[in-house]
């Protein structure tokens, strides 16, 4: 009889992203308010492909993107690995769909993260634009990582909630090397919503008592 030999060969994919460093994420993502509904998408722009796909993404509601203008990808920069250098004129204009429950007192906050190198020293607050219009935008916090660069962390707020939102981010007043973005979204609905699911799982409850 003859004998095969068969020959268990372990291939070991290479990781064609890098990984996201997601240093400061919401509260919301692990422990989110009762009956809201949450988006994330992260890229860290492991290729040059623009519009850009996010690398990480858990969106429902469909696929979000970045349209980048005025700008060069650099497959590495200052010890990062897939990193967009943007002139004075170029932006970052990101597209997120998102839940169609938009009652009059509903309302959504974003939470943006963005690691970024700026050689000039010129940046403070970057200039970030949205459609639709916000009512609120916080700087949460801003720390030197390695490399000097840099993570700041922003709280956008809407209201009522949109069904989706275009979120641009511009250059500050010299060039700056953009590292990665992370965008974390929450939809809460108007307090008779809230009111009216509670209600159907009280009414769910009894009925199986």
């Amino acid at each position: 009889m003859k004998k095969f030999t068969i020959l268990l060969m372990l291939v070991i994919p290479c990781t064609a992203f890098a990984v996201l460093s997601d240093l400061n994420p919401p509260d919301w993502r692990t422990d989110p308010p009762p009956n809201s509904q949450t988006t994330f998408q992260g890229w860290s722009f492991s290729n040059p492909g623009n519009p850009a796909a996010p690398e990480q993404a858990d969106n429902q509601f469909g696929a979000s993107d970045v349209d980048i203008s005025g700008g060069i990808w650099l497959q590495s920069y200052n010890g990062s690995e897939g990193v967009w250098r943007i002139t004075q004129n170029g932006d970052f204009d990101i597209h997120i769909p998102n839940t169609s429950s938009n009652e009059p007192e509903s309302r959504k906050e974003v939470w943006l993260q963005i690691i970024y190198a700026d050689p000039a020293g010129s940046g403070f607050n970057i200039p970030i634009i949205t459609n639709p219009l916000y009512y609120e935008l916080t700087k949460i916090s801003s720390q030197n990582i390695s490399n000097n660069y840099l993570l700041d962390t922003y709280l956008i707020k809407f209201a009522p909630n949109p069904t989706e939102e275009n979120i641009k981010i511009l250059s500050i007043d010299s060039t700056m090397y953009v590292d990665e973005i992370v965008i974390d979204t929450i939809c809460i609905p108007e307090p008779a919503t809230i009111f009216i699911l509670g209600l159907g799982s009280l009414i769910f409850i009894r009925k199986r008592n």
